[in-house]
């Protein structure tokens, strides 16, 4: 499994109930972050390695050939409830121009868990309960034809939503005025 992004506060709570759960399952989760993330996440579980950010032009075709799924860790305290309403992470972008299978940890009230949700193509797993996440993520992890599907599925939704020309016509459309932008 790869996650990319910073371990701010209540991040790595979260992503720490995957490693957790991985190391008891033999799962290897790679973490590509800044120093601090690599600090934080350096020494609590064998099964976790944290290295450098890649540039943006390295990235997708690493994910492609090193994960076999891919995680986006959100945090569930009070503290970022309101934060989680609204907030969509821009590493879905690149995710979701992989062809890999992507679990997606959040609050029930997070805009990505609703998101990932309606798109049908992400593991949208919306509690920490040890026992229940352990189950999903055992069986999605013991699925590579299901985790191939929806890798595949969601590759196909980036690729309508997040092409670059797609979105380069979009900005030429509102920058000569045309009021329809989709």
């Amino acid at each position: 499994m790869v996650y990319t992004g910073q371990l701010w506060q209540g991040y790595w709570e979260s992503l720490k109930e995957v490693a957790r759960i991985g190391l008891k399952h033999g799962w290897e989760i790679e973490i590509l972050t800044n120093a601090h993330g690599q600090k934080v996440a350096g020494s609590d579980f064998s099964n976790v390695r944290a290295r450098d950010f890649l540039p943006e032009d390295e990235l997708v075709p690493y994910l492609q050939q090193n994960a076999d799924a891919l995680v986006v860790a959100l945090p569930f305290g009070k503290e970022a409830a309101d934060l989680m309403r609204t907030m969509f992470s821009s590493k879905m972008v690149e995710y979701t121009l992989t062809d890999r299978s992507t679990i997606i940890l959040a609050p029930p009230h997070a805009e990505m868990a609703r998101w990932g949700r309606e798109a049908g193509c992400f593991l949208v797993l919306d509690s920490l309960e040890p026992a229940l996440l352990e189950k999903k993520l055992v069986e999605f992890m013991g699925n590579p034809e299901i985790r191939k599907e929806m890798g595949t599925r969601a590759k196909e939704l980036g690729e309508r939503l997040f092409a670059p020309e797609r979105a380069k016509e979009q900005v030429m459309r509102a920058w000569k005025g045309e009021k329809r932008l989709g």
